[in-house]
């Protein structure tokens, strides 16, 4: 059989890897199976250690997968059809340097009980996570400002240590805010285009996203995120790509989901040494005050400006 670097095997209906591709005298080096129907990946494909690229969009129809271990590969970003893995128990992320951000519809996986991500290039944490995730392990990613409140029962000590180190390049669209009482700068989340101060004018989230919550309830009924024929006759390219990835977060309070503005409360733990800096987001002024109201004893409010540059 010839030889061959690259293999096109994508958008062909398969349901298995093929194993002609055991016969091969030389193992591609790049291999394309995107948008099959995989519903399992074979231990022999793992182990052919020639292979460079393995691409593999669509790995959503792995129904029965349960532990996903992506593990020291130059992985930059997630798919996020792997929150279609609907039994996936693990993910492990741990030593993916290039790997900048988490999806938010992979973090809020109902079924995900464990999401490690150790010594990745992470510049910011999902703003919000899943409330069945029982184990979580973010250690060396060194770039992060802070730490969204989601995470407060999953905090440990090394957290305090990760503030304002020096970052990589940083596109310069991404959303910057400064605490005041360090004078700190924090990397809000990709996506985020307004963020409203609490005390703040009542009903400032914009339209914009009142619409997507609406279009996102429809998933209730019919995954729309998954169906290009529906995304598509939305009316902008912005508004498909939101509902296919999913919100930025979701309110601290009532759980209502959050694309591009929200109301940001920036606070610190009282009697506390490291002043580790805690984010929260809210969908209104009503859950940010009652939120407070629960937690003043615990922590208390820093005040903060948007970033000009």
């Amino acid at each position: 059989m010839n030889k061959c670097t690259t293999l096109h095997w994508s958008y062909r209906d398969f349901t298995n890897v093929p194993i002609d591709l055991l016969y091969y005298e030389e193992t591609p080096e790049e291999i394309y199976l995107k948008e099959n129907f995989l519903t399992s990946i074979p231990a022999w494909l793992l182990q052919l250690n020639n292979i460079k690229f393995l691409h593999l969009t669509g790995i959503g129809q792995l129904k029965k997968l349960e532990c996903l271990d992506l593990s020291e590969n130059p992985i930059k970003t997630l798919p996020v059809e792997i929150s279609e893995c609907s039994r996936l128990l693990e993910l492990f992320l741990n030593g993916l340097a290039e790997l900048l951000y988490i999806p938010d519809r992979i973090a809020n996986m109902r079924t995900l009980q464990t999401l490690s991500a150790d010594r990745c290039g992470l510049l910011y944490l999902p703003a919000s996570i899943s409330k069945f995730i029982a184990h979580v392990r973010m250690f060396n990613n060194l770039q992060i400002t802070h730490i969204p409140i989601a995470y407060e029962k999953h905090f440990t000590s090394f957290y305090q240590q990760v503030q304002n180190v020096p970052r990589t390049t940083i596109d310069p669209y991404l959303f910057l805010i400064r605490e005041k009482e360090t004078n700190k700068i924090l990397l809000l989340p990709i996506g985020t285009l307004k963020v409203f101060p609490i005390p703040s004018c009542e009903n400032s989230v914009t339209l914009y996203d009142h619409a997507l919550r609406c279009i996102n309830y429809m998933n209730h009924f019919i995954s729309i995120h998954k169906h290009n024929e529906i995304l598509n006759t939305l009316p902008t390219v912005a508004m498909k790509n939101h509902i296919k990835n999913g919100p930025i977060s979701m309110c601290n309070f009532c759980t209502k989901l959050l694309y591009t503005s929200y109301y940001l409360m920036v606070v610190k733990r009282r009697n506390s040494t490291s002043k580790v800096i805690f984010t929260c987001n809210f969908c209104s002024m009503f859950c940010s005050n009652y939120w407070m109201s629960d937690n003043k004893a615990k922590y208390y409010p820093v005040e903060w400006e948007i970033c000009d540059n």
